[in-house]
């Protein structure tokens, strides 16, 4: 599980953080979550092992 966080704290910050796709990267297999109205995402069932978690960067964000 995670957090998309982002630097604003004006109106419509749910409807910006809700929806942003996740990439969760594993050697043998990949996962694609989406965040909720609070940026969170969750995930269940995956094996042991390193994964990279790729957030879609929506344009004109950038990661940090």
């Amino acid at each position: 599980s995670g957090t998309v966080n982002f630097d604003y704290a004006g109106p419509l910050i749910e409807s910006i953080l809700e929806g942003i796709k996740i990439r969760v990267v594993g050697s043998n297999k990949t996962y694609e979550l989406v965040t909720d109205k609070n940026g969170v995402y969750e995930i269940y069932g995956v094996p042991a092992g390193r994964y990279r978690i790729i957030p879609e960067v929506p344009c004109g964000w950038k990661v940090s």
